[in-house]
């Protein structure tokens, strides 16, 4: 279980990041950022931006069913988070639980 992080604005960061690459369509910096993030939690603790991070990588793996297993576990992942943040941002819990649904019923 990890910790919160003290400070979150590098996952902030690199979630702004992520949408860019996500506009861009600049696939190769989305899976950097992704992979980036969870590396860097491991280091820092959580943050809710991470959560965003987690389910928007969860999504995008949906395109290729052949990668559902993996978004199935990121989407798994930012369900569990959703609940540590759920106190602090009912609505953005709530949106990505929902997201993970979508992933899950695929």
């Amino acid at each position: 279980d990890l910790p919160l992080a003290e400070d979150s604005s590098i996952f902030l960061l690199l979630k702004e990041v992520m949408d860019y690459a996500a506009i861009s369509d600049n696939a190769g910096l989305f899976t950097v950022i992704a992979d980036r993030s969870i590396q860097l939690a491991l280091q820092k603790g959580r943050s809710k931006e991470l959560m965003l991070i987690l389910i928007i990588r969860a999504s995008s793996l949906t395109r290729d069913l052949s990668k559902l297993k993996i978004a199935i576990k990121y989407a798994s992942a930012a369900e569990i988070l959703s609940e540590v943040f759920q106190k602090e941002n009912k609505a953005l819990c709530a949106e990505v639980r929902l997201r993970a649904m979508s992933v899950f019923s695929l």
